[in-house]
């Protein structure tokens, strides 16, 4: 029998493949405990192989044990690029994009088109200008700058730092660019109010770019709905039709927006019915259609109908419930101009606890309780409203009437619902 080839540090070909092996079959599984074994024998070898530790990074990040994969690339006498760009992701993937920068203080193990890529991508998720120009600098010496990896990811760094000019003298500078690309520089001058910059993009992607994906859809329809485009618009919709993009939640919602700030509400509730998922983004922005549209009643009626459909409301949801029960309240003042002083306060004054609570909601810190002073009774409509609205919230609201003290927590009131 052929005796094993050896490698030059003493551990057999056969004997390292068959450990890389394991662990990337561990990894694929998630299979921790059969990892941490291979791990065990790699260290008890007491010979290095970058192959095998790059593998034991990967196991680890595929396990979400960020700390072991830490661990590992610590003890790596030396490192290539492959790993620091599987830790690198690892943090990037998780959310911790101030690690995945931290580890370019350490970077002994060179930085290609890939590590880079990842680098800028998580300094424009920290908004990090500073260290992101740094990496571009970086980019353009080792000649990687026009790399469609990192120059995507520089570009939309770029505009997540709000610098549009820095990111325009990219964009410019490449001959071709992928979706990613366009979809960045529309929502960067839509965010920053930059509408001319915004429709020429929107225009050279029209003519330039076949193949959208649903962010592509958001972004333009997005700057119809804040330029009021709504020819643009409706052929967007159109063409989502074909895709059947618009039953996706994020395009849907994103229709309704444009409709309603194109003042067509009843073309945005139309959009809104269809989608088979309606989330909190939904839900707000057919409310908000309805209120830019003046409807302000069937807007709190989709509030309510929102909470029987379980759906929890957030600071925007409640912004836009605050909105519509103000117009409504100065609507009723312009309507009872002419009704006695006494009989006016007493209508006025009929829901105002609804306006308190959304005000409280929305400036009062999360989990923290609501005090409402009422000088009439509460009513039925609302008290069942006000608990819905407690359970939705997990807050705990006390209102004052002139009869009692009503503590509402998690749906229940301490008056049994008797008063």
């Amino acid at each position: 029998m052929a005796a094993a080839r050896a490698c030059p540090m003493g551990v057999s070909v056969d004997q390292r493949r068959a450990a890389v092996a394991v662990l990337r079959a561990a990894a694929a599984a998630g299979e921790l405990s059969l990892g941490k074994a291979v791990h065990a024998r790699v260290v008890r070898a007491a010979r290095f192989d970058v192959v095998q530790y790059n593998n034991l990074i990967a196991l680890y990040v595929k396990c979400g044990r960020l700390g072991l994969a830490r661990q590992v690339f610590d003890a790596m006498p030396s490192r290539n690029p492959v790993s620091g760009n599987l830790l690198m992701s690892g943090y990037a993937s998780s959310g911790r994009h101030r690690d995945a920068l931290a580890l370019l203080r350490v970077a002994d193990f060179g930085l290609n088109e890939y590590v880079l890529s990842s680098a800028v991508a998580a300094t424009a998720h920290v908004r990090s200008y500073d260290m992101g120009r740094q990496c571009h600098g970086y980019a353009i010496k080792a000649g990687l700058a026009e790399h469609p990896y990192v120059c995507s990811a520089v570009l939309h760094m770029y505009c997540q730092c709000a610098h549009m000019d820095e990111a325009v003298k990219v964009f410019d500078n490449v001959s071709s660019f992928n979706v990613f690309a366009f979809n960045s520089m529309i929502n960067g001058f839509l965010d920053r109010g930059q509408m001319d910059g915004s429709t020429s993009i929107v225009r050279s992607m029209v003519r330039n770019v076949g193949q959208w994906d649903h962010v592509s859809y958001v972004a333009v329809l997005g700057h119809c709905a804040s330029t009021k485009e709504v020819v643009l618009g409706s052929q967007v919709h159109t063409q989502a039709l074909k895709r059947r993009l618009e039953l996706n939640v994020y395009v849907g919602s994103a229709l309704v927006d444009m409709y309603g700030k194109c003042d067509f509400p009843h073309e945005a509730n139309r959009v809104f019915e269809v989608l088979p998922e309606k989330n909190i983004v939904s839900w707000t922005a057919i409310m908000t259609a309805y209120t830019q549209n003046e409807l302000f009643e069937d807007a709190l009626q989709l509030f309510l109908d929102m909470e029987m459909e379980g759906v929890r409301p957030n600071e925007f949801t409640y912004a836009v419930a605050l909105n519509s029960c103000a117009a409504l309240a100065f609507l009723k003042n312009v309507a009872l101009h002419d009704v006695e002083d006494e009989q006016k306060e007493e209508h006025l004054m009929y829901h105002s606890e609804k306006l308190a609570l959304a005000f409280g909601l929305i400036r009062t810190p999360k989990g923290e309780a609501i005090r409402i002073m009422k000088n009439v009774r509460i009513c039925d409509d609302c008290h069942v409203a006000i608990k819905l609205i407690s359970l939705a919230t997990g807050r705990r609201i006390v209102v004052r009437d002139t009869v009692r003290f009503h503590c509402i927590e998690d749906g229940v009131c301490s008056c049994d619902d008797y008063w």
